[in-house]
């Protein structure tokens, strides 16, 4: 069983402003993979901010683990661009490398309803857990 839960709320950054004490931020990239200008960085999501939903999820592949019995938690931290294309991606936490590379590559082929502020599209951080249980 796989489990995928959405913590958009935890690591979602304003201007200025680093992802946690112990994490730097993502750099702040678009679409393109060019590096974006101050005003247009990865933003915190709070009131005004409506965070971005899942329009196309795409589970990790983990055939290759078949017959194992492993569980364990893994963690991402990716930017959400405008277009509501995951642009970075990186790994928090996990359980073993080659778990944490499939759920990155599944993240990766996400797509979003952009987060919004004042009903305009904004890129924002977003975190993703995923379960694995595996028996």
């Amino acid at each position: 069983m796989i489990t995928l839960a959405l913590l958009s709320s935890v690591l979602l950054l304003a201007s200025g402003e680093s992802a946690s004490a112990c994490l730097p931020p993502l750099e702040s990239v678009d679409g393109a993979g060019r590096t974006l200008p101050d005003a247009a960085a990865p933003r915190r999501v709070t009131k005004e901010v409506v965070p971005p939903q899942p329009i196309t999820r795409v589970k990790p592949d983990f055939r290759r683990f078949a017959g194992l019995r492993t569980t364990g938690v893994i963690i991402l931290e990716s930017v959400i661009d405008k277009q509501g294309t995951v642009c970075a991606a990186r790994v928090i936490s996990k359980r073993n490398d080659a778990a944490a590379q499939a759920a990155l590559d599944a993240l990766r082929q996400w797509r979003f309803k952009p987060a919004l502020v004042d009903g305009r599209p904004e890129p924002v951080y977003f975190t993703m857990t995923v379960n694995i249980d595996l028996q």
